[in-house]
């Protein structure tokens, strides 16, 4: 969770560079990271509503990590968060939270059973709570993984797969491995330890925003892509 964290701390710092790096985008000149906090703190108060209805502060960094995500989620994540200081509403930035995603109970699903949580973790989380907001506090700590870990906890069907020591076949196939520098969904950390534990796996790293290399963020990876899935 830690390392999530971390990674979308860093990510709030490209959107903040990107921010400033042009004129004409929305919260050019202003200290970004503190435009979120007071976003945030908005809707603490009760003043930042979606349809009238308040809008908690988890929701809109929820709203903030999606668009890190994805680089061309940039411009409409920072004017999302101007105009909701400007006039309190959710706004745009409301088709980013997960609530409008309608996959995602599909994916809560499928998450739960890759990364089963014991009730019991959750006596841990006020102490992991107070660890990541330290480490990320734009977001207050919150990431995709803590999404994960505090909304699985308890899940009421039983994961029938348990973590484990990896043990990899001899005949097991090559496998390629593509991270983004800055991905805040699957930190780079992550990437490498997956291919240390993979004899014989190549690992492409692209210096770039965002989850995925495909279809058009690097062309050399989506190339590297192109040439594994279509070897003879």
């Amino acid at each position: 969770m830690e390392t999530d964290a971390l990674a979308v701390q860093d990510g709030v710092g490209r959107l903040a560079q990107w921010c400033d790096a042009t004129a004409s985008r929305a919260l050019h000149g202003k200290d970004f990271r503190q435009s979120v906090s007071q976003l945030l703190a908005e809707a603490d108060a009760g003043r930042i509503k979606d349809q009238g209805r308040p809008v908690r502060a988890e929701e809109i960094a929820n709203a903030i990590d999606t668009g890190l995500n994805d680089s061309s989620f940039f411009g409409p994540v920072a004017t999302g968060i101007q105009r909701a200081l400007q006039t309190g509403a959710m706004g745009d930035l409301t088709q980013l939270t997960s609530a409008k995603n309608g996959d995602y109970p599909l994916y809560r699903a499928i998450i739960c059973q890759d990364i089963p949580v014991p009730a019991v973790a959750a006596s841990q989380f006020p102490a992991e709570a107070a660890k990541v907001r330290a480490l990320a506090p734009t977001l207050r700590g919150y990431s995709e993984f803590w999404d994960i870990a505090s909304g699985c906890a308890g899940w009421p069907t039983p994961a029938r797969w348990t973590p484990h020591q990896w043990r990899v076949p001899a005949s097991f196939p090559p496998v390629l491995l593509t991270s983004g520098a800055y991905d805040v969904a699957t930190p780079r950390p992550w990437a490498e330890n997956v291919h240390r534990a993979l004899p014989g796996s190549t690992l492409v790293r692209w210096d770039g925003d965002g989850h995925a290399a495909w279809p058009a963020h690097s062309p050399s990876t989506v190339a590297a892509e192109i040439s594994y899935l279509t070897r003879s």
